[in-house]
């Protein structure tokens, strides 16, 4: 398995500046919330990444209307 990071930003290296900005608010968001995670949260964040490692998921467009962050 690569490394997350290496990953991570080979990934980031495809957006296009649109979407790098709204992945930034994402992190942004990530970074800074000192809020405790929920057993729930994590479950549901676990979920995810299997999700994620199976090739599923939503469109970055998707994303972005969920967090309402097209107008940014």
């Amino acid at each position: 398995m690569r490394n997350p990071r290496d990953e991570l930003y080979s990934l980031i290296d495809k957006l296009t500046t649109e979407d790098v900005i709204s992945l930034l608010h994402i992190i942004k968001r990530i970074v800074t919330s000192d809020e405790e995670l929920t057993d729930e949260e994590i479950q549901q964040i676990e979920l995810a990444k299997d999700e994620i490692a199976k090739g599923e998921g939503i469109e970055i467009e998707e994303v972005k209307k969920i967090l309402k962050l097209n107008s940014q």
